[in-house]
């Protein structure tokens, strides 16, 4: 029907509809829609599994699938549909599976013939009408693809159980006229199993929530659809974001939550909230209810623990306050993850869990209220509005409005003692762009930010941005303006004097380097106990100024003996002066004070090396490498530019040949031999550094050559290395080489040498004696 806008089942809406109204996902629809054609065209048939929680859009997005396919001429001869919903509770056996896939066909396709053949089965034994079942899907199909839609696959799969399964599969198999695309709140043990038969059979897609502006152009595509193109307009001004930003910060992303809210949502709803937020709680409530009925008992008491509380907890807390062993808290958490009730995010070794949907506490805390003001209700409204607004709210709402005046009230109150949770919002999405280097989106939140609070803070992190995008003029204007604003700050200064080393080492121009100087003096004449400023300034001065830097690192650690930092520019310090004894003893401080700092890892790579520990080396390049430092302090920050993953790689590639050098020296010990071969093949290919590895391995025909390297050895290394590199295309050319070398080496026959191509031989001849050639 048309204007018809389903909450929970997008299936009833019309194709145009759901067209009118789709964001996000056109690159997968178009992906999905070409497998299923070269499924219908071909023999090769594609089986897709969409995974994502409840509300996350998967029935809108197999509803455009169902509707993109049948709509196309190309496929009318060539294609049956049959579209199992969320409803198919009843499947227990596999041959309950084919019933209703034959229900779901005739359905579609209204035919009595199939009707009467169906009918036939209940009148006859299971494991005939199994057999009979199967026959008549395969007949009915003849020649055609059978396109098979599967929404909640989990719950088909868990009542389908092992044997059913491995009959579906069977089937499969056999027949081979069968593509699925199937939809599952989360992966299960039916696909993740290595013991079950669908494991690695289809291809997962994991459904990401919608980002803040995927939401906005989702309320704005319901909006022209219903034919209110002032909305539309309204949602994508600066006003409009502002104020979606509250309810993404609430909403989690999910597709559901937002069409709920669009039906409340006119031109003057988007500023008198109160009553259309009041109201998508209240229809969402039904919505929270089922998803708490979905879980266990023991998942629902996590959730309402969870409900109860403010920011992160720790796994272990959780786990007191439930009454249930640690282990038990963190195998259920994973599968609430998976499921979307909560995200997570380690510290270390500690994972910390919270409600990934905020409005999924306020509806439960609301309906536990019962119209008593609500918390999260009252940090919605700070984050709706500014000091100002909500000053101007209180004195037009009237007098009678008790509820609505109390939140207002309450939430002005908490915007006096406690952080704005709008810039809080702000600097999330921040920190989201600056991850995934969208230097333009950090630029526009900046602004954003420098209209809410105007801080010199604010005014740095529009610098940074225009640092990345590359323009000098612009972060010198924004530096200036964050001094002017906040002379006095010695934070200020101290991220001036980080952006000024970046300028240095972005725009290859030393002249910011006496600029970053000066700000560092600033900050530890503002701060002189603030040890990172100490720190920054001792690594700034580490490559002409040794003894200062040394002065300045000691400062630093006088007034904080557990940072590692400080061991760090120690022992760049040591390095440079080629003290590696103590560089390595200051580095493993700093180790021990943050085993996860990937930059500590690097320099004790760079330290062995020097000390010729090539094994040793390449182990702690690559720790660096696969350590992901979630510190965000300005030092790291500042170390990271300076060694960046690149220098590491090129540090590994460097070593290869003193690596294989190494080992071959070690194959007097043929145990340690293999296992270092075994362990640096993994390293380099995990990094993709095998052409490097096969070149070092290319260099030791020279030690194989010498007399001193019996024939025994020779062939033993080429044999350790045949086994473990045979597979790899990158080393064929060099275990060609080698073969060869070794054999000339035995028979000391020049004919050997002639197994070569021309070019490869001369190559060889270069690395062998000349003079025994």
């Amino acid at each position: 029907m048309k204007g018809f806008l389903s909450h929970y089942t997008p299936s009833l809406m019309n194709p145009e509809d759901l067209d009118a109204i789709f964001v996000q996902r056109q690159p997968l629809l178009t992906d999905l829609l070409e497998n299923i054609e070269n499924s219908i065209l071909t023999e090769a048939k594609h089986h897709a599994l969409l995974i994502g929680p409840r509300g996350i859009g998967k029935t809108h997005l197999i509803s455009m699938i169902y509707h993109r396919v049948s709509a196309n001429e190309v496929f009318k001869d060539k294609l049956k549909i049959a579209w199992l919903r969320e409803e198919e509770w009843g499947i227990a056996t596999f041959l309950d599976l084919l019933v209703r896939i034959l229900n779901s066909l005739m359905e579609e396709y209204k035919d009595s013939n199939l009707e009467e053949q169906v009918k036939g089965l209940y009148s006859i034994s299971t494991e005939q009408a199994e057999q009979l079942a199967g026959h008549i899907l395969k007949q009915y199909c003849q020649d055609q693809t059978l396109l098979l839609l599967m929404e909640n696959l989990d719950e088909i799969f868990k009542g389908l159980d092992e044997s059913g399964q491995q009959a579906f599969r069977a089937y499969l198999q056999n027949y081979g006229f069968i593509t699925i695309v199937a939809t599952s709140q989360s992966l299960f043990k039916g696909v993740q199993s290595r013991n079950l038969p669908f494991y690695g059979f289809f291809s997962p897609t994991h459904l990401k929530p919608l980002v803040l502006e995927e939401a906005i152009a989702l309320l704005a595509n319901i909006a022209k659809w219903r034919g209110e193109p002032k909305l539309a307009d309204l949602l994508i001004t600066p006003l409009g974001k502002s104020r979606i930003r509250a309810i993404h910060h609430l909403a989690g992303g999910n597709h559901r939550i937002y069409i709920i809210f669009s039906q409340f949502l006119t031109t003057e709803s988007l500023d008198s909230l109160v009553e259309p937020f009041m109201k998508t709680l209240d229809d969402l409530t039904p919505f929270y209810q089922s998803r708490m009925q979905f879980i266990s008992p023991q998942q629902r008491k996590i959730i309402e623990y969870l409900c109860e509380q403010r920011g992160a907890i720790a796994v272990k807390e959780i786990a007191q306050h439930c009454f249930i062993s640690p282990q038990t808290a963190s195998s259920q958490l994973k599968q609430l993850r998976e499921m979307g009730y909560v995200y997570s995010d380690s510290q270390g070794r500690e994972s910390f869990y919270e409600l990934q949907e905020p409005l999924m506490r306020i509806c439960l805390e609301a309906k536990k209220r019962r119209g008593t003001p609500n918390q999260l209700f009252i940090s919605f409204l700070r984050v709706w509005f500014s000091r100002e607004e909500l000053k101007n709210r209180l004195e037009v709402l009237p007098l009678e409005a008790n509820f609505d005046r109390e939140c207002t009230r309450l939430a002005l109150a908490e915007m006096e003692v406690s952080d704005d949770p709008k810039v809080a919002a702000l600097l999330r999405d921040y920190s989201n762009a600056w991850d995934n280097c969208n230097y333009l989106k950090m630029l526009e939140i900046s602004e954003e930010l420098i209209c809410v609070r105007c801080s010199g803070m604010d005014w740095i992190k529009k610098a940074a941005a225009y640092l990345w995008i590359g323009n000098q003029e612009k972060i010198l204007q924004s530096l200036n303006k964050a001094i002017e604003i906040e002379l006095n700050n010695a934070k200020i200064w101290k991220a001036r004097g980080l952006l000024f080393f970046l300028m240095a080492n972005i725009f290859n121009d030393n002249k910011w380097i006496s600029e970053s100087l000066l700000s560092y003096d600033e900050s530890i004449k503002l701060d002189d106990q603030d040890d990172e400023s100490w720190t920054l300034k001792a690594l700034l001065l580490t490559s002409n100024k040794i003894e200062e830097s040394f002065i300045c690192a000691q400062n630093a650690v006088d007034l904080n003996k557990n940072s590692y930092e400080v061991y760090l520019v120690m022992a760049i310090n040591q390095l440079n002066q080629k003290d590696f004894n103590d560089a390595l003893s200051s580095i493993d401080n700093s180790i021990a004070l943050s085993e996860f700092n990937n930059i500590s890892w690097f320099l004790k790579g760079a330290i062995l090396a020097q000390k010729e520990s090539f094994i040793d080396s390449v182990k702690c390049f690559n720790k660096s490498l696969e350590l992901d430092t979630v510190s965000d302090s300005e030092f790291n920050i500042f170390i990271t530019q300076t060694f960046a993953k690149p220098l590491v790689i090129q540090f590994i590639k460097i070593l290869s040949k003193e690596v294989i050098n190494f080992i071959f020296k070690s194959n007097l010990i043929p145990k340690e031999c293999l296992k270092n071969s075994q362990l640096m093949l993994e390293i380099y290919a995990h990094h993709n550094l095998l052409d490097d590895l096969s070149g070092g391995l290319v260099e030791s025909i020279k030690a194989i050559n010498e007399p001193s390297t019996s024939d025994q050895t020779a062939q033993d290394w080429l044999e350790m290395w045949q086994n473990l590199a045979g597979q790899y295309d990158e080393f064929q050319v060099a275990l060609n080489l080698l073969k060869i070398a070794v054999e000339y080496k035995i028979n000391r026959d020049r004919r050997v040498l002639l197994q070569l191509p021309q070019e490869e031989r001369q190559i060889l001849e270069e690395l062998l004696n000349p003079e025994t050639v």
